[in-house]
């Protein structure tokens, strides 16, 4: 048990240093997070971003579609 436990810290370990090294090297220009994966503090602009998607147009369209979904299915179910 001892013995995996070393493997996993030794892997979590090897994990965090790739994505550090490959996070510095595919960085735009401007785009600046604290964090990888979210581990170490602020969230990916890319994240912000997809969440500001999904709580803007996205819920808007689901919002409306509930409001349609009454009168198709009644459409529907006249035929």
């Amino acid at each position: 048990m001892a013995e995996t436990h070393g493997l996993m810290e030794r892997l979590e370990r090897a994990v965090t240093r790739l994505e550090s090294l490959f996070s510095d090297s595919h960085r735009p220009g401007g785009m600046e997070c604290d964090g990888i994966n979210g581990v170490n503090g602020s969230i990916a602009p890319y994240v912000e971003a997809f969440d500001r998607l999904l709580n803007g147009s996205v819920a808007e369209f689901l919002r409306n579609s509930k409001i349609l979904e009454g009168d198709v299915k009644t459409h529907v179910q006249s035929m």
